[in-house]
């Protein structure tokens, strides 16, 4: 009887030890049922700054293409759009929903972004998947989270030992987004990228009812 107590409670030791050493994944703080949600805000004490490339037809040039040309010897040309610089994000709200359609992308998400001086909001839906490094391994911490037709993405990852996440823009290519309440096809369409190399908005999760206007906006 000593011996066998002696082997549980070593058994139970390796056991504990185990799990703390596994790291705590994303997914333990996100909806595990298919439609249920979770929202997000961050907690903004000064407005962060950000660049945001304008997509409007009457905001866009066309440049050549460096060493491109087309069948007809003409430089190749590709559209460039007006780049506004340092932007003030004042809010930033995330819902993520857990998904049954794709198990590969397991949460849909919306984001929705005030900006000082802008009238309306800017939003953005997609989907998120884990994130994979070269080799084709999925990060149990991190989400990418994309728009698709190449509307760009962010990152979500789980901030260390809380209930909170860090949704992370790049400096290159950005989130496409919506101005108010069209849709890509008839609302204005910017790209909300990071003014420096990269910048992290920490989310805390919130009310469900903070996220009623970003379900409002998916559901037009």
């Amino acid at each position: 009887m000593r011996h066998a107590l002696t082997i549980g409670t070593t058994l139970s030791l390796i056991a504990v030890t185990m799990a703390h050493a596994q790291p705590a994944g994303i997914a333990e703080i996100l909806p595990i049922k298919a439609g249920q949600a979770i929202c997000f805000t961050a907690d903004l004490k000064k407005p962060v700054t950000m660049d945001i490339e304008d997509w409007s037809q009457n905001k866009i040039s066309m440049e050549p293409v460096p060493g491109e040309k087309q069948k007809d010897g003409k430089p190749l040309m590709r559209p460039v759009p007006a780049l506004l610089k340092g932007r003030q994000v004042t809010t930033l709200v995330m819902q993520v929903t857990a998904a049954d359609l794709n198990p590969s992308e397991p949460y849909d998400f919306i984001l929705r972004a005030t900006v000082k001086g802008w009238k309306k909001p800017l939003y953005a839906a997609g989907s998120c998947a884990p994130t994979k490094d070269e080799a084709g391994k999925s990060d149990a911490n991190k989400l990418s989270c994309i728009v698709e037709c190449d509307g760009g993405s962010i990152g979500l990852a789980r901030t260390a030992g809380t209930s909170s996440a860090d949704a992370i823009f790049g400096r290159d290519g950005g989130l496409r987004m919506t101005a108010g309440c069209g849709d890509e096809e008839s609302g204005p369409s910017y790209r909300l990228k990071a003014a420096a190399a990269e910048q992290l908005f920490r989310l805390a999760p919130v009310a469900a009812k903070q996220c009623v206007p970003l379900r409002r906006w998916i559901e037009q």
